[in-house]
């Protein structure tokens, strides 16, 4: 339409300059001697006709009008040249009057602003419609550019087309300035919001908006891709050498990675020690290329704050290709396959394996069922009986089900370790404590006086503050002596923090529960920790009782196990006795007590009150043959 109109504008025939008469809207009307223009321009007049005179005063309004208007006005014809200028334009566009006087009014405009002026000017003119004002760009003195809006006035009334036209240039710079010093202060503060302040990468927030666009626009034959990594040893670094070392390795970590990139992935900090690498690759190969460049830049020696440190980290990759994948199901993947990493020892890099975004699914599914479970009581307490060398019962083992609505009753081994990996090993183990102190309570009272209960123990129990208070409240609250009371932790468990879990060891015994070491013979560590430890028995791992009386070596370790916790003053458990035989050589090897399938499976609390009231004796199995 541009070139159109100015094609139709240039064909106009330029008419002698003229002011229309003063419409009868009340627009000047023109006479016929005018003074001089600005800069000494004469402002066109009409033809002189006997009527025009009276209407000399309104021309002389009209003309103080053009000249003392604080914005840029000219006087263009119907070939959009400029017949009279004023002296704001003048100073707008940094220019003598001489200088303006017969140019196209477009031609003072920069770049596409010339065909929005032509335009305006031929509707102008055509008189089909209204015209828009155009926002032009002109260059101003010095060469400064300047901002203008022209807005057009027809000096024609009625019907008629006019001969000749009024532009006002409206300066915007200082506003179109204003407006654009706005949006850079918008944009630094959105900036600010999405940089981390030690690095100066993209913090959480900002690197996983981009990892959301980035999976949103990936382009057919290419992955969208997150690395995952992390910085091996970190939280030691910190403690042992200082925040300040931390940091400035941190910031060291992130310029390595940044440099070793190909400048079309983001690197973010997307936590503490942790950074996520955000970009598009033509394959997963790509992703693991550029993965392990990382990973070799950043491991090369620096010196920071003195020491000299070899920085390390883990990466777990993510990838997908589909634009309908979330970005937390793509963190998903990269971050099973990160610890895939930490657990083999770190410093590697690692593709997530084949359906692992279902299993972590499954185990969130599971973790909401497990939280539900505890809180509505859906749980339940089988017990296992504790055989003396009588064969009598002298004690139960309380071992927690879940009686799962679909798949049916689950074992500890099928939840328990979901429990202690995500922290509702805590209220699951209170809920435990409470039911089998309850329960023990209740036999004591009426079928075994003297019965043993003993209850499995996390380490996070012990480590949980005030966890010794909910102990003393469960036996308070049951009636259940403190002696009555068996708390049993594994050793490998114990030997994680021994120094804290041995003081909260003493402060159960000095309140009167009794401690038992699970596991026994299977933490592959130093045996002075038995001397600290204040138990009361131990229990002799089923591993070597399995293999007792078939593997001279089994009975060798088992004997010196035994021999071991008598002389410190222990007694002890065997652990997973299923054969006639495997009981018999336990009890001529001085083991105390005894549990396993060859008497019983766990129970539930009515059938084992049942064996109890018939004071079930199981003592044929140690009677010679």
């Amino acid at each position: 339409m541009g070139s159109r109109a100015a094609s139709i504008v240039a064909e106009q025939p330029r008419p002698q300059a003229r002011l229309a008469e003063a419409p009868a809207r009340g627009r000047p009307p023109a006479a016929p001697h005018p003074p001089a223009g600005p800069g000494g321009s004469p402002l066109p007049h009409v033809h002189d006709r006997p009527d025009d005179h009276p209407h000399d005063h309104d021309r002389q309004r009209f003309e103080r009008a053009f000249h003392h208007n604080p914005a840029g006005t000219v006087l263009v014809d119907r070939a959009g040249r400029i017949t009279a200028v004023n002296p704001a334009m003048c100073e707008l566009v940094g220019r003598e009057p001489s200088a303006l006087l017969g140019v196209a009014l477009a031609a003072l405009a920069q770049g596409d602003g010339r065909a929005a002026a032509t335009e305006m000017l031929f509707v102008l003119f055509g008189g089909e419609r209204t015209p828009r004002p155009a926002v032009v760009r002109l260059l101003g003195p010095s060469g400064r550019e300047v901002v203008a809006r022209l807005v057009p006035v027809s000096l024609c009334g009625g019907e008629a087309r006019p001969d000749e036209a009024l532009v006002i240039a409206e300066d915007l710079t200082h506003r179109v300035a204003a407006r654009e010093e706005r949006r850079r202060m918008v944009a630094a503060l959105e900036d600010r919001a999405v940089a981390d302040d030690l690095t100066g990468l993209r913090n959480r927030r900002g690197i996983i908006e981009l990892l959301g666009r980035t999976v949103a626009g990936v382009q057919p034959g290419s992955v969208a891709g997150v690395l995952v990594v992390d910085v091996d040893r970190f939280k030691l670094i910190n403690d042992s050498l200082g925040h300040s070392v931390g940091d400035e390795l941190l910031q060291i970590v992130a310029r390595r990675m940044v440099a070793a990139g190909t400048g079309s992935e983001t690197v973010g900090r997307f936590g503490s020690d942790e950074f996520l690498v955000v970009g598009e690759a033509g394959s997963v190969d790509d992703l693991a290329a550029l993965a392990r460049t990382m990973l070799a830049a950043v491991m090369a020696p620096v010196t920071v704050g003195g020491y000299r440190i070899t920085p390390s980290v883990s990466i777990g990759i993510g990838a997908t290709s589909d634009r309908a994948c979330r970005p937390e199901a793509l963190l998903c993947d990269a971050d099973v396959a990160l610890q895939r990493v930490k657990l083999e020892g770190g410093g590697d890099v690692e593709l997530p394996p084949a359906g692992s975004r279902q299993n972590v699914s499954a185990r969130l599914r599971v973790e909401s069922e497990l939280r539900h479970a505890i809180a509505n009581g859906e749980l339940a307490v089988h017990y296992q009986p504790l055989l003396g060398r009588d064969g009598g019962i002298v004690g139960v083992e309380a071992l927690v089900r879940w009686p799962h609505p679909v798949r049916g009753m689950l074992l500890p081994g099928e939840f328990i370790p979901l429990a202690e990996e995500t922290g509702l090993i805590v209220p699951l183990g209170n809920w435990v404590l409470r039911q089998a102190t309850a329960q023990a309570a209740a036999w004591r009272r009426s079928v075994a006086p003297h019965l043993l209960l003993g209850v499995n123990v996390s380490a996070k129990q012990l480590m949980r503050e005030g966890w010794g208070r909910n102990v003393t409240a469960a036996l308070a609250d049951s009636g259940l002596e403190p002696g009555a009371l068996c708390l049993e932790i594994t050793e490998s468990a114990l030997l994680r923090d021994l120094s804290t879990l041995t003081d909260v060891y003493r402060e159960l015994r000095d309140a009167g529960v009794r401690l038992a070491i699970d596991d026994f013979g299977t933490g592959y560590s130093s045996l002075v920790y038995l001397r600290d430890i204040p138990a009361n028995f131990v229990k002799l791992d089923r591993l070597f009782v399995g293999g007792l009386v078939h593997d001279e070596r089994d009975a060798a370790i088992v004997r010196s196990l035994i021999q071991l916790a008598h002389a410190l003053g222990m007694g002890t458990v065997a652990e997973g006795v299923e054969e006639v035989e495997q009981a018999k050589a336990l009890q001529r090897l001085g083991c105390d007590y005894f549990q396993g399938f060859l008497w019983s499976r766990a129970v539930s609390a009515g059938e084992l009150t049942s064996r109890l009231e018939s004071a079930t004796v199981w003592q044929r199995t140690f009677d010679d043959d």
